[in-house]
């Protein structure tokens, strides 16, 4: 029962953090783009011109679709990366610990890297053939 107690809460963290690391960034790029627009909006009912820099960053970065696809796809192959160490360690660490279903635990989290590296290998190919 402790083995299952502790395998359950390595698997929590394991997937808890990097979710609260989404979160945090996606709450502070919300924060951000609101406050732009609050300003924006103050600028167009004061019929104030909007300086060019913040109509550009409104518009988001111009980037050409295989290079956006490029860049994806390898932070796409650095999270599966990611995920196969931690994979990796899991396993490691359990088995050093003397605990049991290291291998189970470890390759459950290695293979939930796998989707986002095949995903990122998708976009390289795509970024690599121009989309066709």
């Amino acid at each position: 029962m402790t083995d299952l107690l502790v395998a359950t809460a390595q698997i929590l963290i394991v997937v808890g953090i990097p979710a609260a690391l989404i979160l945090v960034i996606a709450r502070q790029r919300h924060r951000q783009r609101t406050q732009t627009l609050e300003l924006v909006r103050s600028a167009l009912e004061a019929d104030r011109t909007l300086p060019p820099e913040l109509v550009e960053a409104l518009a988001g970065p111009s980037r050409a679709p295989a290079e956006r696809d490029r860049r994806q796809g390898v932070l796409l192959l650095g999270a599966g990366a990611g995920l196969l160490i931690v994979g990796l360690l899991a396993f490691l660490l359990i088995e050093m610990t003397g605990g049991q279903g290291s291998l189970p635990v470890g390759v459950s989290i290695a293979a939930l890297g796998a989707i986002p590296a095949c995903m990122g290998v998708a976009l390289l190919i795509l970024a690599r053939g121009g989309g066709r």
